[in-house]
């Protein structure tokens, strides 16, 4: 992967209940995620870090389509 654009991280929810979310770009993401957006939480760190890894590779994939798509259109 070139760059990891989404990290798993801890969210400001403490207790029994803590939840793991992910730091990047983007609304409904990272520390606050628990509050606003609880769908977008994970109860184990290894669930988030999961994600995270699929999302930087989604990301990345999007990347290359694009950087194709313009070669493309630049007649290259």
């Amino acid at each position: 992967m070139s760059k990891e654009i989404y990290k798993a991280c801890s969210t400001s929810k403490e207790g029994p209940d803590h939840v793991y979310g992910i730091e990047g770009p983007g609304d409904g993401l990272g520390y606050y995620a628990w509050y606003g957006y609880p769908g977008n939480t994970f109860s184990t760190l290894e669930h988030a870090e999961q994600a995270a890894r699929l999302m930087n590779l989604a990301f990345e994939k999007g990347e290359q389509r694009r950087a194709q798509q313009i070669k493309s259109l630049l007649g290259f």
